[in-house]
């Protein structure tokens, strides 16, 4: 079943949001308590955390969640959480299966980190909690943020609306594409060839429907199980409350092209689209993505609305991941 990554700065509440969702029947691992995070040193070696450390202390240390052991967890029967933070994100992200991060003010996360006591209550440690605090941004890497202000039952629903409202792998075409073509065996090749998709797309829906037994690989080639056969003879989920793309966007810009062509804007009218679809890094996304967001603040703001123009203009746009690159990319 699916894992889930809860996490989020110190003090945002990931403990009481994991036994509020232990209270409701969920499986929940805590990095904490439970021991599955500890201290490693510069070499590798597990340490004890000392009751005085300083920033060269940590420095030198780092928190980390072995991966080989969210891989036994992945194997549990059940929905399960685990809430926490630590260092080695980068080893473990992919892992998950989702990852939600409780965002909270700095207020407001300032004096939960002073009442609690322990880590992150005293001037130095809060200040540095505060410092990761500012420069976490979990939702550019992918994550789902969840308010955590309120009561912790509050957060524990958003936490799961949020959660529920996300489609799950196995409800897209792709996955259920690969296990209609692999009637047949075929290689990683011939799948991504016949699906029109780069192969390490393919091959990241290939592992998923194999650690959950819908597929086998067998000398480079793959083929379904039982369970795969049933999945691709299975009915498609039915549409969440979602928007299609282009939808809308398209039918409006279809209907402007009509409209100009009967003389509606006469000759005073501007209309243009574009479709880019490069591969550029994750940086370059996020800085296109803030300056356009200033754009259209600046452009669309309500202050610039003037209801006497004609014609007048919308704007929408879509920005996503297009693809993943080839394996030998």
């Amino acid at each position: 079943m699916a894992l889930i990554y809860v996490t989020g700065s110190s003090g945002v509440g990931k403990t009481a949001v994991g036994d509020e969702l232990r209270r409701r029947g969920y499986v929940v691992y805590d990095a904490d308590r439970d021991r599955l995070a500890r201290w490693f040193d510069a070499r590798g070696a597990e340490v004890a955390m000392p009751a005085e450390r300083d920033d060269a202390w940590f420095a030198d240390h780092t928190y980390r969640l072995p991966p080989e052991t969210l891989r036994d967890l992945a194997h549990e029967d059940a929905l399960t959480f685990v809430c926490g933070t630590v260092g080695n994100d980068d080893e473990i992200w992919d892992l998950f299966d989702t990852v939600i991060s409780l965002s909270l003010d700095v207020e407001t996360l300032a004096r939960r980190l002073t009442a609690r006591g322990g880590f992150g209550s005293s001037a130095a440690e809060l200040h540095r909690v505060l410092g990761w605090h500012e420069d976490a941004d979990n939702a550019r890497y992918g994550a789902l943020l969840v308010d955590a202000s309120g009561a912790v039952r509050e957060v524990a629903d958003r936490l799961l609306g949020v959660l529920d409202g996300r489609m799950t792998w196995e409800e897209s075409d792709l996955p259920r594409g690969i296990v209609a073509l692999l009637a047949e065996p075929h290689t990683l090749t011939e799948l991504a060839e016949a699906l029109d998709v780069t192969d390490a797309r393919v091959l990241w829906y290939l592992e998923r429907l194999r650690d959950t037994g819908r597929v086998v690989e067998d000398a480079g080639r793959w083929r379904r199980t039982a369970a795969g056969a049933a999945l691709a003879a299975s009915p498609a989920p039915e549409p969440r409350n979602r928007s299609a793309i282009p939808g809308a966007s398209a039918q409006d810009y279809v209907q402007a092209y009509a409209d100009a062509a009967a003389g509606m804007y006469a000759a005073g009218f501007v209309q243009d689209s574009g479709e880019h679809a490069g591969r550029v890094p994750g940086e370059r996304v996020v800085e296109f993505h803030e300056r356009l967001l200033s754009l259209v603040n600046e452009y669309f703001a309500p202050d610039k609305i003037d209801r006497a123009a004609s014609p007048k203009y919308g704007f929408r746009w879509v920005l996503t991941p297009v693809d993943l690159h080839p394996l030998d990319d």
